[in-house]
This record gives structure tokens, C-alpha cells and sequence, in this order.
């Protein structure tokens, strides 16, 4: 239980550390709001994949769940896309 604690506390500490950091390069709203335009193809692509499959399964597997029953669990478990049918 200790263990677990301090494990919680080292990583908002990491949070709170990484988020002055990163508020002092941030000029205005416009550097907010697109990153200072200066993420590169890789970031931007894997936050296009990130904001695509969290839409996907937070609308998906329900819906999946709702319209197959209980063995849709399986393609859940799975990793399948089968919230894509």
C-alpha cells in the first residue's frame, strides 16, 4: 500500500514538474492551441492514431457490446478493430 502511494506521488510530482516546464515555453493562446507549430510529421500523425482510436472505442465497443452480446467480449480482449464494422 505504501509502495503504491509513493508510486502515485512520484508521478504527479513528475506531472507538476513537466507541466511548469512546459508552461514557460507558451507565449499566448496560439502557441496553445497548435503547439507552437512545431510538433513534426511523427507526433502529429501518432496524435491523429491516439484521437481516432479513443473516438473509435469510446463509441465503438458499446455499441459492438449493445448489437452482438456477450461474445463481442472477445473481440474487445482481442485488440481486434472490430468497432469499425
Amino acid at each position: 500500500m505504501t509502495e503504491t502511494i509513493a508510486v502515485i506521488a512520484v508521478y504527479f510530482g513528475f506531472l507538476i514538474v513537466f507541466g511548469f516546464i512546459s508552461s514557460r515555453k507558451i507565449k499566448g493562446a496560439s502557441d496553445f492551441i497548435v503547439a507552437g507549430r512545431s510538433i513534426g510529421f511523427f507526433g502529429f500523425a501518432l496524435l491523429m492514431m491516439g484521437s481516432t482510436a479513443s473516438g473509435g472505442t469510446t463509441l465503438g465497443v458499446p455499441s459492438l457490446g449493445f448489437t452482438g452480446g456477450w461474445p463481442t467480449f472477445w473481440d474487445n480482449i482481442s485488440g481486434s478493430n472490430s468497432f469499425y464494422r
